[in-house]
């Protein structure tokens, strides 16, 4: 399973040649955390308020959703995970931001590799499997 960020998403949807040739190597294994469902309708909703016309961002949008294996909604498991991985980097002086945190839960909770850019913050969760397509 492979969970993939916001920028790898945003990317996608600008049709990176180097993210989409990832996307079709990997057809059956793409999903998108919730989080990052969450955070590209929030983008959309952002510029839709700022007076843009959104609607072909909004056919696209629904059709990445369409073309993704499933989008991960929170479980008890990835709760908990959560938890306990914002408690950990609070502890560590490491904290990363709670979206971050969300997206990194579940894929620690799926044991799922998270593909994203942005390897700064997510390098300091402990077992996170990370990649970045985008190098």
């Amino acid at each position: 399973m492979i969970l993939l960020d916001t920028n790898i998403c945003i990317a996608a949807l600008k049709n990176e040649r180097r993210i989409l040739s990832h996307l079709v190597r990997h057809t059956g294994q793409l999903y998108l955390p919730f989080m990052v469902s969450a955070e590209l309708w929030f983008g959309l909703e952002k510029h839709a308020l700022l007076g843009r016309d959104v609607e072909a961002d909004r056919s696209r949008i629904e059709e990445f959703h369409n073309r993704m294996d499933g989008v991960l909604y929170v479980t008890d498991a990835a709760i908990r995970e959560y938890a306990q991985l914002r408690a950990f980097l609070e502890k560590q002086g490491s904290p990363i931001s709670p979206n971050d945190t969300w997206i990194a839960a579940q894929a620690l909770t799926e044991d799922a590799r998270l593909v994203s850019a942005n390897t700064s913050e997510f390098v300091r969760v402990p077992n996170l499997r990370l990649e970045n397509w985008l190098k």
